[in-house]
């Protein structure tokens, strides 16, 4: 999922950047803009799957921008005002916004905002979520996508012990390579941290054990993937999908 964030003051980009990335939802990159012109011309490079824009910003408003943008790609949008204003409201409406956020923006509010975002794009039937699979699986890295000789040796080892404590330390450990040079891989190489790739590894190992193993039980599947215990599971399965495990299991019988 690609997000952009929109506003003339950097900090407050920063801010919801920072908040985002800490909700640690699986292959979410952040696009950081202040420059309503530029986030133009990035949306005709690459779509963006939700857009934040600050409502009131000078040479063209976010409403305008909207407006602009949606000629360019479809996308999801969300309005952020410090101003309580009903015409803007209405206004928002009347161009399909999917939210209207008013400053300072509250965490929680931005989490079930983004989590539900992710949801109607991932999880409206369990076969397009399953898709995604496809990308964690060792022998697609070769001839998919091109990988360093480095960064193959990483994911082959979190392949083969993501059900364990795979941490940069372990990792440094077992391939000979520094911690920093195996974060500046992830970052550069995955778009994403070590910690989000391993969760997502995990989400997805999770469907398909689910649909594909129907005698494991919900307690196993959680031993298996490594987690503490089958609370711990159901919550972060929860939380990434909008469905319960037995929820997810039983649509994919239908």
């Amino acid at each position: 999922m690609r997000v952009m964030v929109l506003d003339d003051e950097p900090n407050i980009v920063k801010g919801l950047a920072y908040m985002i990335d800490r909700f640690g939802i699986p292959h979410c990159e952040v696009v950081p803009k202040t420059d309503p012109l530029e986030a133009i011309e990035s949306l005709r490079e690459k779509a963006a799957d939700l857009v934040i824009a600050d409502i009131n910003m000078p040479g063209m408003s976010g409403l305008v921008f909207i407006e602009e943008a949606q000629k360019i790609r479809p996308s999801r949008f969300v309005i952020l005002s410090g101003y309580s204003d009903f015409s803007y409201a209405q206004k928002a409406i009347h161009l399909q916004v999917h939210e209207y956020l008013i400053k300072p923006v509250d965490e929680e509010v931005l989490r079930k905002m983004i989590s539900s975002v992710f949801k109607e794009m991932y999880c409206t039937t369990p076969e397009e979520y399953m898709e995604m699979s496809s990308f964690f699986s060792p022998g697609l890295f070769s001839r998919n996508r091109k990988f360093s000789a480095h960064m193959e040796t990483i994911l082959n080892f979190i392949q083969e012990n993501f059900s364990t404590d795979v941490s940069i330390t372990r990792l440094s450990d077992a391939t000979g390579l520094h911690p920093n040079y195996i974060s500046s891989l992830f970052a550069r190489e995955m778009n994403m941290g070590l910690h989000k790739y391993v969760q997502s590894l995990k989400l997805m190992k999770a469907m398909q054990m689910l649909r594909n193993n129907p005698e494991m039980t919900i307690a196993k599947i959680a031993a298996t993937l490594g987690y503490f215990n089958e609370r711990q599971f159901f919550r972060m399965f929860k939380e990434c999908t909008g469905k319960t495990p037995g929820r997810f299991r039983e649509e994919g019988k239908g």
